[in-house]
Parts: C-alpha cells; structure tokens; sequence
C-alpha cells in the first residue's frame, strides 16, 4: 500500500512542476437558436460545439517523460452561468468539466482526475459532430445511461498508437454524483478502442457500470468510411439494463464553400422502461 500511495504523490508532484515548458489556452464560443416541438424557440449555448475555456501544459522531464496537465471551464453563452453537469438529482455545477493531470511515456499516458470516460471517448470518433449536439448520437448515450462521458475520480490509460490502433481504459477509484450522466461506482471500469485503417474506421467499446439502476453492462460498435464527398458512421449501443439505440450519421463538405459542412443524423433510441423510446432526425449546416 505505502508503494501505491509513493507513486502516486510522485506523479502528482512531478506533473505541479512550477515552470512548464508550454502552456495553451484555446477554446469555444457558440450561440444559437433552436425550435424544439412543444418548447417553442429557445436561444442556447453550445449547439455546435460545447462552449468551453481551455487550459493546458505539459514539460518535458527528462528521460522519454513529460508530465501534463488539462482543465476545462464550461459556460452557457446566453446567461454566462457555468454549464450544470448533472442528469438525475440535484447536482451543483463544476468549476471545471474536466481536471486531470497526467504523465506520459514511450509506455503510454497516465492521467489521474475527472476525464472523458474511454467507453465514450471510442464512441466519439464515430460522431459526425464529435459529440456537439446538433447531429450528434452523444443523446442515444444519455437517454441510455450507458457512459459517465466526463466522470470524476478516474484513472485513465492511453496506450500509444499501434499501427493506427488506438486504445484506453478507465477506472473509478471513488462514487461519484459528478458525471454528464447518472453516477459511477468505485471499481467501474470501461474500455475502448478505435482502428483507422485508411478511409476506414471500425471502434468498440465496454463498460461494466455497478450502478444497476442505470445502465449495468454496456457496449458499442461503430464504423466509419470516408467516401471523399462525404464521412459517413452506422453505430450501434446495446446496455444490460436501460435499452439501448442505433442509427447512420454524415458529414458532407460543400466544395464551392470551403468553410461549410451539411451534417444529418439519424437514430432510434431505445430505453427500457420509459417513455424516451423514439427516433431522433437533424439536418444542419455548419
């Protein structure tokens, strides 16, 4: 137990290191407005994109390390208030949506903090938005339980790309009531992985959620082909308890207009008893 409790201060005290060798800030600001049957014409943040304030550095320490570090500050445009990250409950919003330190080595990435669930960070990918709203399947994984997608208490591996292969796993090391969806558990755990061979891309991903009343055991497939005149993903997500969704997505470059791309999404959700059961359609430019 003292070895565990050693590394990890270490990892901690080498990632506050005082004078790091590169520091960014970037970000995102969205506004728009958007009908919804039965709720009229709302102005939102964050319908392209999720409105955020990043910052982020990392240094190199010598002998194939650098140490790391992520936070991220979410508002809402249309009242400048912090965006609540609770689903069910009556949670208090975060100062940071995501807060991780890690470090990295020819071995792989070790971050320590509240992260992108790797179930929903293998999903993503096969998200003509990369989990925005508009188009997005990131509503299937909500309604459905099936991924904290950011959660706190989380240890996160990163394993170098293998020959476009790409892998990571999670695990929680507290209960938390501090995720986009629902909780985690101490001892969940989820995994996922993508492989971009080319124009193609195949993904999967497990988890395995204690918390019963909400999703349980999960799992997705994705797969991707980028046709040239149009990226276009089928997807599909099953959970032990809570149902599940599938459904087609695309992005589609408009040539004459550099800057501009029409998305469309399509899926049909799933949720075992409840009313969210349903199909869900957009169409959009951006």
């Amino acid at each position: 137990m003292r070895k565990t409790q050693v590394a990890l201060a270490a990892l901690a005290l080498v990632a506050s290191s005082a004078a790091l060798a590169d520091v960014t800030v970037s970000g995102y600001v969205d506004a728009g407005l958007l009908n919804a049957t039965g709720k009229g014409t709302n102005m939102v943040g964050g319908l392209l994109g999720i409105n955020a304030l990043n910052v982020s550095g990392s240094e190199d320490i010598g002998n194939g390390m650098k140490a790391e570090f992520f936070t991220q500050v979410r508002f809402e445009v249309p009242n400048g208030q912090l965006t609540t990250v609770q689903k069910d409950g009556d949670y208090s919003p975060k100062v940071f949506n995501q807060s991780y330190v890690g470090l990295s080595t020819e071995l792989g990435t070790l971050q320590l903090g509240r992260n992108v669930d790797s179930f929903w960070g293998s999903a993503a990918g096969f998200d003509v938005t990369g989990g925005g709203n508009m188009g997005s399947w990131v509503d299937a994984f909500i309604v459905a339980g099936a991924s904290g997608i950011f959660a706190d208490n989380q240890i996160k591996y990163i394993a170098p790309s293998l020959g476009g292969l790409n892998l990571s796993a999670s695990y929680y090391t507290n209960d938390s009531n501090g995720t986009a969806v629902g909780i985690t558990k101490k001892s969940d755990y989820s995994v996922g992985g993508v492989y971009n061979l080319g124009a193609l891309s195949v993904g999967a991903g497990y988890a395995m959620r204690a918390d019963t009343a909400n999703s349980g055991r999960a799992m997705h497939l994705g797969v991707g082909y980028d046709l040239g005149i149009a990226k276009v993903n089928a997807v599909y997500l099953d959970t032990a308890n809570l149902g599940g969704a599938y459904g087609v997505n695309a992005a589609i470059p408009v040539p004459s207009m550099a800057a501009l791309t029409l998305t469309a999404g399509y899926y049909s959700i799933d949720k075992a008893n409840s009313t969210k059961t349903g199909t869900s359609t957009s169409i959009g430019a951006k």
